[in-house]
């Protein structure tokens, strides 16, 4: 991890409409500016562990980051991929408990990040932000279920073509009849998104590969068939 050595302000910030800080005011984004810090992270890189004390928050301003838990055995199970314009860390704070996941860049990987008390300020002074903050636990909890379910009822085939299509979205693709879009993800990871075993994911898309969905070259994954893809989710 490593100062960016660049200063992005919050009010001038693309991602800022689309972020839980668009609620923020004029007053409070520049007290923001004069408290965070703008980090870079390499791949593999931890922003955060498992178990540690929350010191703040961070918004993502460039790059994805997998925020996964370790099972007892050490496997890990990929929770979500966070891009661009999501907060991280914010939960825990709320709670005040340890961080209930771990978050990993998956790539060169750039964030925002306030110190904990001026969070907890913007919190107390701001009820929009409350509210969004809680509209995000209840999405993230939704999710989760949806997540687990899926792990637990669906074959690998049609979990494996719905984190594809998570992907699509992580990597910037609006739609998916934008297809195709280059998907640069580890198997290993990639396994741990879908909830199985790295050999049974290398045979899952092996079939994708045969049946015209999508292409490999080394790690990288070509789409073809972002609608095919949909159609196997929803089958």
């Amino acid at each position: 991890m490593s100062e960016t050595g660049t200063f992005h302000a919050c009010l001038r910030c693309d991602l800022r409409k689309r972020s839980l800080f668009g609620v923020l005011c004029d007053n409070d984004c520049n007290r923001v500016d004069l408290q965070k810090s703008s980090l870079r992270y390499k791949p593999s890189e931890v922003i955060y562990d498992e178990g540690s004390r929350p010191k703040g928050v961070y918004c993502v301003s460039r790059g994805s980051i997998k925020i996964l838990k370790t099972g007892t055995e050490g496997k890990e199970q990929i929770l979500k991929v966070a891009k661009a314009g999501a907060l991280l860390g914010y939960r825990n704070i709320i709670t005040n408990e340890q961080h209930a996941n771990s978050a990993i860049a998956l790539e060169e990987t750039e964030l925002c990040f306030l110190p904990r008390a001026l969070f907890v300020e913007l919190m107390a002074n701001n009820e929009d932000l409350r509210s969004g903050l809680m509209r995000e636990v209840c999405q993230e909890y939704d999710e989760l279920a949806d997540t687990l379910t899926d792990i637990a009822q669906k074959p690998v085939r049609e979990r494996t073509a719905a984190t594809l299509l998570m992907l699509m979205d992580t990597y910037g693709l609006d739609s998916i009849e934008n297809s195709p879009l280059d998907i640069n993800v580890s198997r290993e990871d990639m396994a741990n998104m879908v909830g199985t075993a790295t050999e049974t994911l290398i045979r899952s898309l092996k079939e994708l590969k045969k049946e015209g969905f999508i292409e490999t070259k080394g790690r990288k994954i070509k789409v073809l068939n972002g609608r095919g893809l949909l159609g196997l989710v929803r089958s």
